[in-house]
């Protein structure tokens, strides 16, 4: 493998032997110093022999313009070239492990528990400190924030950084963007792959309450109204009571019942059960607490007081 530089100069030469590189699912894999970088690559290997078919990956902080770089095998020689340009705008990348199934899942490496994902930021402002977010894509439409971490960026403005996942991590689709302070300027995932995939953890992703409006309190039924701390009263449509359980499912113990009209506060909750939204209430005017439910898919039973 030969490396020209920019300005057409001979950065390097070196062997790639991929008849002794690693194997692995059918792929050679190697690296070798050439000029100043380390240069990672893979070879496909059919019927036991590697085919001319390569990938790459470029070293970071390659100095910027067109490379060249040309190999020569006992059969054949061949070569390309790539040009490498500055940055334009804030941008954080995901960067693959490579393979020729490098991102197998609609575009998103993916990991396990103490798997690590590596990042590239290029564009912030140089020798400062990046914070930077783990968010996962939740069920209800958020990017709920999952775990943080501060890189520092080295006299160019960029970085290269790892995380390990954590067995507290929820399963999901994930992301890795910078903190809002500068989310205005940024550009996600401009030059690599945007998502990576948590599998085999055992984090529980907890659904963040919105201040205002109708939100999924309870994942695959109605949106709730209510939020702790509301006041609401028992719907007179149909007027109907509601009853007063001592456990939030319809099973549990009947402690007694609202009248509908009355009020109540919602004092704890939310809990999932039998299809409802359960809330811990305290009626107004009785000596009665305990869960009751908020309606079902076709009524509501305790209206919002606003």
């Amino acid at each position: 493998m030969t490396v020209q530089g920019p300005d057409g100069t001979l950065m390097g030469e070196g062997i790639l032997d991929v008849n002794s590189a690693e194997i692995e699912n059918g792929v050679r894999r190697w690296d070798e110093t050439i000029g100043e970088w380390v240069w990672i690559g893979e070879a496909q290997v059919v019927d036991g022999i590697p085919t001319a078919r390569l990938y790459i990956w470029v070293p970071l902080g390659l100095p910027y313009g067109e490379w060249n770089l040309s190999f020569e095998t006992p059969r054949s020689s061949f070569g390309g070239r790539f040009n490498n340009s500055p940055p334009e705008g804030i941008a954080v990348s995901i960067l693959p492990e490579g393979g020729f199934d490098m991102f197998p899942a609609f575009g998103c490496e993916q990991l396990g528990p103490d798997e690590t994902i590596y990042i590239y930021g290029h564009g912030f402002e140089p020798q400062s400190a990046v914070p930077l977010g783990v968010y996962v894509d939740a069920d209800w439409g958020d990017s709920v924030l999952v775990d943080s971490l501060s890189v520092p960026t080295g006299e160019d403005g960029e970085f290269a950084a790892w995380v390990r996942i954590k067995e507290s991590y929820p399963e999901g689709y994930y992301h890795i963007i910078p903190n809002e302070a500068i989310f205005d300027d940024f550009i996600e995932n401009i030059d690599a792959t945007g998502c990576f995939i948590v599998e085999g953890t055992s984090g529980v992703l907890v659904p963040r309450v919105p201040l205002f409006g109708p939100w999924e309190a309870c994942p695959g039924t109605y949106w709730s109204n209510l939020r702790v701390g509301d006041y609401a009263i028992v719907s007179q449509d149909p007027p109907m009571p509601n009853r007063v359980r001592r456990d939030p499912n319809s099973q549990a113990d009947v402690l007694g019942q609202i009248p509908p009209g009355e009020g109540l506060f919602i004092m704890d909750g939310p809990e999932c059960a039998n299809g409802w939204v359960w809330w811990y209430v305290m009626a107004e005017n009785q000596a009665l607490e305990g869960w009751t439910a908020e309606g079902d898919e076709f009524e509501t039973w305790l209206v919002l007081v606003e």
